[in-house]
């Protein structure tokens, strides 16, 4: 139990690499131990997606933009926390940047569970 207490977010140690919305650094892998993978991500060039099992969490951290869901565009800035279900179509758009930290649940959904359209 004692190593589960450890900082568990902190991007002192993460490296940028490019994901689906943009370059993200991975703040917490899921792993086999955990349920949840959280990352930060500068959004940009974000492709149309969805996932068939997954949920996240999207946390405005810095900036503003538009996030498409389901082709419904809405209004989101620095503070706002959007649900987004399984199989619902999303794409983040920033203007002109937007930091989004994510919260994905099951925690491997950027590996195996997205479909672009």
């Amino acid at each position: 139990m004692s190593g589960i207490l450890k900082p568990l977010l902190s991007n002192r140690d993460a490296s940028d690499e490019q994901g689906s919305c943009g370059i993200r650094k991975r703040l917490l892998d899921g792993g086999e131990q955990r349920q949840f993978a959280v990352s930060q991500v500068v959004i940009k060039d974000a492709r149309a997606h969805f996932h068939n099992k997954t949920w996240e969490l999207y946390i405005v951290q810095k900036g503003q933009g538009i996030l498409k869901l389901d082709g419904v565009a809405m209004e989101i800035k620095e503070g706002d926390v959007i649900e987004i279900p399984p199989k619902v179509v999303h794409q983040a758009i920033p203007q002109p940047e937007m930091t989004v930290l994510v919260v994905m649940s099951p925690y491997n959904a950027e590996k195996c569970d997205i479909e672009y359209l």
